[in-house]
């Protein structure tokens, strides 16, 4: 399979059960609007024909970071969004 986009995003860790498996447990009300507006806004992106995978970038150690999604600081994830063909 041969890349043809991907999108980079940094997002607090806790969100990643939700966006890679639809797992909200662990989410408050609010947390799940935040999580359901970012998924609409990348709505065009996943509509696309191609497949897609989301790619997470785990560290031994704790990233501190700002969450794109709250723009509130915490332990985060780099995450990347990628179409193949």
């Amino acid at each position: 399979m041969k890349i043809i986009e991907m999108y980079e995003y940094t997002i607090g860790k806790h969100f990643l059960p939700c966006l890679i498996n639809g797992d909200y447990s662990g989410l408050n009300d609010e947390e799940v609007e935040i999580i359901d507006n970012f998924e609409d806004q990348l709505g065009d992106i996943l509509e696309k024909e191609n497949a897609y995978t989301w790619n997470v970038e785990y560290t031994e150690c704790y990233n501190y970071s700002k969450c794109e999604l709250t723009g509130m600081f915490g332990e985060v994830a780099d995450v990347q969004i990628v179409f193949m063909k």
